[in-house]
């Protein structure tokens, strides 16, 4: 590429380099159709392409990274870490290394490395992410048989030395107590230490996890660091180096990006039980009844309290958030309230939020069942008013702050660069007709902003318009029930569909809206069969109420359509999905409803079982991933007990940011959204482990998220 190999040297990304190189020879022609001749004139086509490209590629996103580290230096810090601190021989091991694009993190400018060392089909991957120019986490993926090639002698030791180096190396200052209470311990010792605001646990288990779609019980070891005030603690504001079977599972830091906004505790649990227990039985919720009508809840007879929360934490949004900052922690109430029985909607309680240091009301949440366990007589009341007190509470979900080269923030800044070159041209026009009228001739350089200008929006338009994948191979179909569904969750689904479209067309996918009253039985199958008939590469989401059901005397599973269940004909069989899917292009699939995870499924005389097996025909286990929930599933508006203000749906999304936009594995993705709103892994969550509801009258419901296939597989 001649002179064109010279940009390596500055540090522009090789993609932008690539797209230099398409002008090798052809800046000679530009220069002879503006006028301008000689190496003088070439260096000006060159200047102006050049620049073209950095603004159509990368210029978007300057604003939101002008505090990221370059491209070099993330190098530098991830190369030191596995060199001097995880003591990998890189001259033994090679890694091929890319960058992801360059996103936000609550609003702060994002960019990770990867480094991979692919070996007999195992994975050694290490994930450096940096967040407003530092490195906040650390996400390490080795399987099998890779494993003794990066295995710690003593992860007491290995934690030493990682703190020490690091903190010396990136001017961690905090990191220097965190290390001195790590003499207080022994290996393979839990225990728990306070400092000051400073919390510091050692815990040492076994853990469930995959390989390869096998179950595999592990060993872990974790240390973790985390602010505490008045007997509250605030998860996100920690510090923590978790291992795996004596390799690094992950490392995160969070502990300067997060702010204290109060440490005042005004509200006792007595008080906050109290505030709970009255305003739940005051609250009133609206639940859809089909055909495009809703029914409105109320009467609640509270009678117990089965969980209660205090945490510092904040809305994950800056519209949300209190104060406007999501990054600044204030100390919260949550309590889980139960009521006597269930009501229409599978209404079995209320979680009330307020703030601990004001008493101030923060949101009230129904609790209810994701799934067709009971008959419920419907219950209706006037239509309710938008408020707090005595009147309905819906939960609006509020977007985190988009990566910069979002789909949305892309047609703005091209929108703006439209703008900008028509009042450009309307201030240049006037000047050079003057100065054409002087001269009597045209002046040349007018037209050599012509064509620059014509080149610069071309160049935009196209870096808009070019997914990732290619186009015509990807499609993923969304699809959602809305029967007996309380409003906050099927406003999740849509917050969760509508901006997975953004996420999944930025992949280059082929996106298929087809939720509420287009989720129809014959809609889904005929379309499952369509979509593998005309696609490569087929993706499904669907979110609703799901059980199972008896045929001839074999269990079979099925999930609702939008019309729920009134009949057979609403239902979606697991043995009707199968013969729809026997070209077997569906590899990912979601379905975030009860009891579809249950099992894998095998072929039965009375058609498939189970609907990994019916979606996937059947599973493979190196291609294919299947994500449900074993027993209930986990509603996309209840806040995790992890972080008390995060939703699942806003966890949902931003798995599928990382997968999609930044070109993470599935579990890698996972990882990356668990750290980033819990401040831990996916396999430490809830969804994994197992959560419980409160049911009146019922045994305790549990359920968990169960994976099928393979969770290393990318999107694309």
């Amino acid at each position: 590429m001649r002179g064109f190999n010279n940009f390596y040297k500055l540090g522009i990304p090789p993609k932008i380099v690539g797209i230099l190189s398409l002008m090798e020879g052809w800046e000679f022609k530009a220069c002879h159709v503006v006028g301008l001749y000689g190496r003088y004139g070439r260096k000006v086509i060159i200047a102006c392409f050049v620049s073209a490209v950095l603004a159509s590629v990368g210029f978007p996103q300057v604003f939101a990274a002008s505090d990221a580290l370059s491209s070099s230096s993330m190098d530098k810090a991830a190369m030191f870490i596995l060199k001097d601190v995880l003591e990998v021989n890189l001259s033994r091991y090679h890694f091929d290394v890319r960058y992801t694009p360059i996103g936000t993190y609550l609003g702060l400018p994002e960019e990770s490395v990867i480094y991979t060392h692919e070996s007999g089909g195992e994975i050694a991957e290490f994930c450096f992410t940096f967040t407003d120019g530092k490195l906040r986490s650390i996400n390490a993926l080795v399987t099998g048989g890779l494993r003794p090639l990066f295995f710690v002698e003593s992860e007491l030791d290995a934690a030493k030395r990682f703190l020490e180096k690091c903190g010396a190396q990136l001017g961690a200052e905090h990191f220097k107590l965190m290390r001195s209470m790590l003499d207080h311990v022994k290996p393979k010792e839990n225990v728990t230490l306070f400092s000051g605001n400073l919390k510091f646990t050692a815990q040492h288990g076994k853990v469930r996890s995959l390989d390869r779609g096998v179950e595999v019980i592990l060993d872990f070891t974790e240390y973790r660091w985390t602010y505490v005030a008045n007997g509250a603690e605030a998860p996100l504001k920690c510090v923590a180096i978790y291992f795996e079977q004596g390799l690094l599972g992950y490392f995160i830091d969070m502990w300067d990006i997060y702010r204290i906004g109060s440490e005042k505790i005004e509200i006792s649990r007595e008080k906050a039980v109290e505030i709970a227990m009255e305003e739940a039985q005051r609250a009133y919720f609206r639940v859809y009844s089909g055909n495009e009508t809703w029914i409105e809840v109320s009467g609640f007879r509270a009678i117990g309290v089965n969980w209660t929360s205090l945490m510092f934490t904040n809305h994950p949004s800056s519209v949300g958030a209190r104060g406007s900052d999501p990054l600044t922690l204030y100390p919260i109430w949550r309590v889980n309230v139960y009521f006597d029985r269930l009501y229409p909607g599978n209404i079995y309680g209320a979680s009330v939020a307020m703030w601990a240091d004001t008493g101030e009301l923060c949101e009230i949440q129904p609790l209810y069942i994701m799934g067709s366990l009971f008959n419920n007589e419907a219950v209706k009341s006037e239509p309710p008013a938008n408020s707090i007190n005595n009147e309905v509470v819906q939960v609006t979900p509020v977007a985190e702050e988009p990566p910069a080269t979002s789909a949305s923030q892309q047609a703005e800044w091209l929108a703006a660069t439209f703008a900008l070159l028509i009042l450009g041209f309307g201030v240049l026009s006037i000047y050079y007709h003057k100065k054409r009228r002087a001269h009597n001739k045209p002046h040349g350089n007018f037209r050599k902003l012509i064509f620059g200008s014509i080149l610069f929006i071309s160049l935009v338009t196209l870096q808009i318009v070019i997914p990732v994948a290619r186009a015509g191979t990807h499609c993923i179909a969304f699809y959602g029930s809305r029967w007996y569904m309380v409003q906050d969750e099927i406003s999740y689904a849509k917050y969760v569909i509508d901006n997975s479209e953004i996420w999944f067309g930025y992949a280059g996918y082929t996106c298929y809206d087809l939720y509420g009253s287009l989720t129809q039985e014959q809609v889904i199958l005929d379309h499952a069969s369509a979509f593998e008939q005309y696609f490569d590469h087929v993706a499904m989401f669907h979110h609703g109420h799901g059980g199972f059901n008896y045929t001839n005397g074999v269990k079979h599973w099925d999930y609702f359509d939008d019309d729920g269940n009134v009949s057979e004909a609403d239902k979606v069989y697991d043995f009707e999905v199968y013969p729809r899917t026997w070209r077997s292009k569906h590899f990912f699939v979601i379905i975030w409803a009860c009891r579809q995870g249950d099992i894998e499924g095998y072929y039965h005389s009375t058609g498939a079982v189970g609907m990994p097996f019916a979606w996937h025909h059947p599973v493979d286990r190196n291609y294919d991933c299947f994500i449900g929930f074993k027993d209930a599933s986990m509603p996309l508006a209840q806040a995790s007990k992890h972080n008390t203000l995060v939703k699942y749906g806003v966890w949902l999304l931003r798995f599928i940011y990382h997968a999609t936009y930044n070109h993470r594995r599935v579990i890698d993705a996972l990882d990356q959204a668990s750290l980033d709103h819990f401040g831990i892994n996916f396999i430490q969550t809830e969804l994994w482990q197992r959560f419980t509801a409160y049911w009146p009258n019922f045994p305790n419901g549990t359920g968990k998220m169960e994976i099928y296939g393979n969770w290393y597989i990318y999107l694309y």
